[in-house]
């Protein structure tokens, strides 16, 4: 994500093995696209040529508590979708039941009108 927002000049490969660690850890709290979100405000604000630069940044943001109980996926809210389109028979069934309407009333007036 990072590479994509156009900052693929950074360099990862100076960290040592807790670093990664780190890192990994941070990913599973916070999540990868936040961290990337961050990552990308700050290149915005500052050249970065480090990826380490990060780690202490990371390290500060508040954990977001989930309430989801384990196992459980959380879906988006549905929205209500559009009334389908009635299909071609249901149509034409309507309009001969519209057509016998009017003829049993034209028979109950008493003729043709």
């Amino acid at each position: 994500m990072i590479n994509r927002a156009g900052y693929d000049t950074l360099r990862w490969n100076n960290l040592d093995g807790n670093e990664w660690l780190i890192i990994h850890a941070l990913i599973k709290a916070h999540g990868a696209e936040r961290l990337a979100r961050f990552a990308i405000e700050q290149c915005q604000q500052r050249q970065i040529t480090y990826g380490r630069y990060f780690i202490s940044g990371w390290k500060d943001l508040a954990v977001v508590v989930d309430d989801t109980p384990e196992g459980v996926t959380r879906f988006p809210a549905l929205r209500s979708a559009p009334a389908p389109a009635p299909s071609p028979a249901v149509a034409r069934r309507n309009a001969s039941r519209d057509y016998l309407d009017e003829l049993a009333a034209q028979l109950r007036a008493g003729g043709s009108q």
